[in-house]
Order: structure tokens, then C-alpha cells, then sequence
């Protein structure tokens, strides 16, 4: 089980790189591939979703670490049509 440090870093970054992409896409002329978030989504849940995505999808580790994040968020919050 991870300790609390490791566990607040993931949230943390997690987190950091969401709104990274969020504040992104809302100047972004392009309205594909963007996450959909709904505001009920907590951080712990976000986390989740990762690592879920992560169990799934072991072949794209070796991606850069943002890449993985929004790949897990677009997966699991597209927005409508995509």
C-alpha cells in the first residue's frame, strides 16, 4: 500500500496536469479531442480512473506521464460526438 506522501504526489500531479489541459481547451479553438469533466469529479476519483486505465492499457507506459492522464480522462469523459 502506498504511503500518504506518495499518495498526496500522485493526487497532486494528477490534478496539476488536468488543469493544465482544462485551462488549455478552454482557448482552444478546436473542439476536438477535448475532456469533458463533469464538476462532480474529485481528485481521488481522477487518480482512479488512471490507475484504472493504466491496469488496461500497460503497453502505453512507456508514454509521457500527461499523455497517459489525458489519455485516461478523454477515455473515460469524451465530449459529446467524439
Amino acid at each position: 500500500m502506498p504511503d500518504s506522501g506518495s499518495t498526496a504526489l500522485c493526487v497532486g500531479y494528477v490534478t496539476g496536469v488536468l488543469d493544465g489541459f482544462l485551462s488549455f481547451q478552454s482557448w482552444r479553438p478546436s473542439k476536438v479531442n477535448q475532456i469533458c469533466l463533469p464538476e462532480a469529479v474529485e481528485a481521488g476519483q481522477a487518480v482512479k480512473m488512471v490507475m484504472k486505465y493504466i491496469d488496461a492499457h500497460p503497453e502505453e507506459l512507456h508514454l509521457p506521464a500527461p499523455d497517459i492522464v489525458w489519455a485516461a480522462m478523454h477515455d473515460a469523459f469524451p465530449c459529446a460526438g467524439q
